[in-house]
C-alpha cells in the first residue's frame, strides 16, 4: 500500500486545529456521490487491483497502494470520458478500490498457508481436515474483511474526527489532495494506461512468446553460490517505490544469505556423509538453491518472524492507548454522543445497532460454519477477539505513522502464536489442530489489513466532506464483490505457491510456525539463527524486518529491486528537493502501471498454461541468451528513466505543501 500527496486546501498540517474544520465539500452543498455509474465503475477496480495485487503478494510478498490510480482512473473515466462526476464519486470509486488491494494484501499473506498444509498432508498420505473448495476460501476472506470495516466503524468519532490535527493518516491526507486536484487526472490516467500496456507486452513477449528469458544466473564458482536476476517490470517498480534506501537493507540481507550463509553450508558441508536435518540429502549434492531450500529459507523465516514481533512490541504504546480509547468510544456512542462539530450528513454512520448485529451475526457464522472451522465456538471467539483487538490496533497506528508501518506480519503471527497454543491445549492438534489455526490467523489477517484501509478511507471522505455511511456501505459491498476474485487468483495460483515458483513468504512463514508448536516439526536451529540474525541487524539500529525479507526470498527477487532503487536514488540526487515530490508522484503513476500490466498478463498466462495453450514461438535463436534478456530489461528501465525524465523536464506549476508522507508498499 503506497502513500500520495499532502493537501493544500483545506491546510492539513498535522498541526490540531484551532477551529471547526471545514471539509472541501461542505456540509450544506447537495453533491452526488453513492451513484450507480460510481459504484459500477468502483467494482471493476476493486476486481482490477485486487487481482494485481495479489499476483505481486504470492510473488513478493508485497502490495502497491490503489489509491492513487484509482483516482486517477476515475477522474478520466468520469470527468475525462462520460463528461461528468464529482469529487465524492471519485472518492467513492477509489474507496472500493483499495478494498481490493487490502483483501488482497491479507488473504495471500495467510490463505496459501492452507494449501501448503493440504499438500505437506498429502505426501504423508494423511487426509486434510477440511476440503478447501473456493466457497470455503471465500467464507474466510469475507469473514475477515467484514470483521475490519464493522470493527472499526464505532472508532471513528474518536479516532478520524476528535483526533483530527493529531493523527495525520498520511496515506488518507495524501489521497484527498489527489481527489481535490482532479483536473489534473486526464493526463496522469494516460501515464496509468501506457506504462500498464508497456509492461503487458513485455511479458507476454518474455513468457509467451518466450523470445528471452525471464531469469537470468551467472554461477559463482569460488563460493559455491550464484548470481540471479528476475528480470519482471514488477520488480523494478516496486524497487522505485521502495527507494535505494530500503533496497539497499533488502540486498543486504539476501547478500548475507546468498554470498556468506549459503557458502559456509556448502564449505563445511562438502565432506559429510551424512544428512543433515532437514534436508533429504547429501549437503555436497546440492546447488545453492537447494541450501536455500532446506537451510536459509529457515533462518530467513525466522528472522521475518522476529522482525515481526520487534515491530509489534515497538507498537505497544499505541495499543494500549488504542484499546483505551475504543472502550471510551463505545461507552459515548451507547449515549448518544456525537463528536464536537460533526452534525448533519458528515456525522452520520451505518447505525450502532446495525454494526453491533453484524458483529454477533459474524461470531455466529464463523461458529456454526464446521466446514472450515471445526472448533466451533472456540475458534469463532479467538477470531472475533483477535480481529477486534488488533484493527484497534492498526486503525490508530496508521493514523500516526502510515499503513506502511503497520507491524501486519507481527500481529498475525502473534495472534498465531497464542491461537496455536489454546487449540493445542484444548486438545485438538495434528492436522485439525493446525488447520484451525490458519484459518483463524487468516481471518485476523485480512480483517488487520481492512482496518487500516478503512480507517485511511474515512479520513479521506472526512476531509473531503462525504457521507461515511456511504463509504461503509460501500466498502462492505467490495468486500462481498472482490473476495470472489481474489479468492479465485489465490486458488488458481496455489499449485505454483505449494511448488515454491511463487514464493508466498508470509504464507509460507505461517505454515512453518504452525508445524512448529502444533505439529513439532519445524527445524528450531536455523530458526532461532535468523532470530538472533535479526537481533543483531535491530542493535545496530535498522529496521530488522525488510533485512529479514531480503534473506528469506531467493536472491534473483531481491537484486531486480535495485534497478528502481537507483533510478529513485538519481532523480533525488540530480533534482532540487522542491521537485522530489512531483517526480516520486510521476513516477509513482508509471510504476503503478507497470505492476497492474505485469500482474493482468501474468494471470492470464497462468489461465493459459491451465488450459495447455503454447504461443512459444519456436527455435528463436536469442531465446536463451542471457545477454538478450538483460538488453531487453534495460530498455524497461530506460522507459521508467525517461517517463521520470520527462516529468521533471515541465516547467514548475506550483503551490501546496512539499512534505512527502511514508511512502512504499506493504512489505509486513
Amino acid at each position: 500500500m503506497v502513500a500520495q500527496l499532502l493537501a493544500e486546501k483545506p491546510a492539513l498540517t498535522g498541526v490540531p486545529e484551532q477551529s471547526p474544520f471545514q471539509p472541501y465539500v461542505s456540509e450544506q452543498d447537495n453533491v452526488a456521490e453513492f451513484t450507480w455509474v460510481a459504484l459500477v465503475l468502483g467494482v471493476l477496480q476493486a476486481v482490477f487491483f485486487g487481482v494485481a495485487d495479489a499476483y505481486l503478494a504470492l510473488k513478493l510478498g508485497m502490495t502497491v497502494g490503489a489509491s492513487i490510480p484509482a483516482a486517477v482512473i476515475s477522474m478520466s473515466i468520469l470527468r475525462g470520458i462520460l463528461r461528468r462526476g464529482t469529487v465524492l464519486e471519485n472518492n467513492l470509486v477509489q474507496n472500493m478500490a483499495s478494498v481490493g488491494e487490502s483483501l488482497a494484501a491479507g488473504a495471500t499473506f495467510t490463505i496459501p498457508a492452507l494449501y501448503l498444509l493440504q499438500d505437506a498432508l498429502a505426501k504423508k498420505g494423511q487426509p486434510p481436515p477440511f476440503e478447501l473448495s473456493l466457497p470455503q476460501v471465500y467464507f474466510i476472506t469475507c469473514m475477515g474483511g467484514l470483521m475490519g470495516i464493522f470493527f472499526m466503524i464505532p472508532m471513528r468519532r474518536y479516532l478520524i474526527v476528535k483526533e483530527h490535527g493529531r493523527l495525520r493518516y498520511p496515506e488518507g491526507t495524501a489521497c484527498a489532495e489527489v481527489l481535490m486536484a482532479g483536473d489534473k487526472g486526464g493526463q496522469s490516467a494516460g501515464t496509468v494506461f501506457a506504462a500498464i500496456a508497456v509492461a503487458g507486452l513485455y511479458r507476454i513477449a518474455m513468457n509467451a512468446l518466450g523470445l528471452f528469458k525471464d531469469i537470468v544466473t551467472w554461477p559463482v564458482l569460488k563460493l559455491k553460490t550464484e548470481l540471479s536476476f528476475d528480470l519482471l517490470p514488477s520488480l523494478m517498480a516496486v524497487g522505485f517505490i521502495l527507494g535505494l534506501e530500503t533496497c539497499g537493507i533488502m540486498m543486504a540481507g539476501a547478500a548475507l544469505g546468498w554470498f556468506v550463509i549459503i557458502p559456509l553450508i556448502s564449505f563445511f558441508g562438502q565432506g559429510l556423509t551424512t544428512v543433515v536435518a532437514p534436508a533429504d540429502g547429501l549437503i555436497s549434492a546440492m546447488a545453492p538453491y537447494d541450501v536455500w531450500s532446506f537451510y536459509l529459507r529457515y533462518i530467513g523465516a525466522g528472522a521475518v518472524a522476529f522482525g515481526g514481533l520487534v515491530s509489534l512490541f515497538k507498537a505497544m504504546p499505541t495499543i494500549i492507548d488504542s484499546i483505551a480509547a475504543v472502550f471510551r468510544e463505545l461507552k459515548g456512542s451507547r449515549t448518544g454522543g456525537a463528536a464536537a462539530g460533526e452534525t448533519g450528513r458528515t456525522s452520520k454512520d451505518i447505525p450502532l445497532t446495525l454494526v453491533l448485529g453484524a458483529w454477533l451475526m459474524i461470531f455466529l457464522m464463523i461458529g456454526l460454519n464446521r466446514g472450515v472451522n471445526q472448533v466451533g465456538f472456540l475458534g469463532a471467539f479467538l477470531a472475533v477477539a483477535f480481529a477486534f483487538f488488533f484493527v484497534t490496533v492498526s486503525s490508530r497506528i496508521v493514523g500516526i505513522v502510515g499503513t506502511t508501518s503497520m507491524p501486519l506480519s507481527g500481529m498475525t503471527i502473534g495472534a498465531l502464536l497464542v491461537t496455536c497454543l489454546v487449540i493445542k491445549n484444548a486438545g485438538y492438534t495434528a492436522a485439525l489442530g493446525m488447520g484451525a489455526a490458519l484459518v483463524i490467523a487468516s481471518m485476523v489477517c485480512i480483517a488487520i489489513s481492512m482496518g487500516g484501509d478503512i480507517s485511511q478511507d474515512l479520513k479521506i471522505g472526512f476531509l473531503l466532506g462525504a457521507t461515511p455511511m456511504w463509504v461503509q456501505i460501500t466498502q462492505v459491498i467490495s468486500v462481498l464483490i472482490s473476495s470472489a476474485s481474489v479468492c479465485l487468483l489465490v486458488q488458481m495460483m496455489a499449485p505454483q505457491v505449494v511448488d515454491h515458483t511463487y514464493k508466498a513468504p508470509q504464507a509460507n512463514l505461517l505454515f512453518l510456525v504452525t508445524q512448529g508448536v502444533i505439529g513439532g516439526e519445524l527445524p528450531w536451529v536455523p530458526v532461532m539463527i535468523g532470530m538472533c540474525v535479526a537481533a543483531c541487524v535491530e542493535m545496530m539500529g535498522i529496521g530488522s524486518l525488510p533485512f529479514a525479507v531480503g534473506l528469506y526470498l531467493p536472491l534473483e527477487l531481491t537484486t531486480t529491486l535495485m534497478f528502481g532503487g537507483l533510478i529513485h536514488y538519481y532523480f533525488h540526487q540530480v533534482y532540487a528537493k522542491d521537485r522530489h515530490k512531483r517526480l516520486y508522484d510521476h513516477g509513482l503513476l508509471v510504476c503503478s502501471g507497470l505492476v497492474a500490466g505485469d500482474a493482468l498478463v501474468g494471470v492470464m498466462l497462468a489461465v493459459l498454461a491451465r488450459a495447455k495453450v503454447d504461443w512459444t514461438v519456436p527455435g528463436f535463436a536469442l531465446a536463451q541468451n542471457q545477454a538478450f534478456a538483460v538488453l531487453c530489461f534495460s530498455g524497461l528501465c530506460v522507459y521508467l528513466f525517461w517517463q521520470v525524465r520527462k516529468a521533471a523536464q515541465e516547467p514548475q506549476t506550483g503551490g501546496g505543501p512539499t512534505q512527502t508522507p511514508d511512502l512504499g508498499p506493504v512489505a509486513k
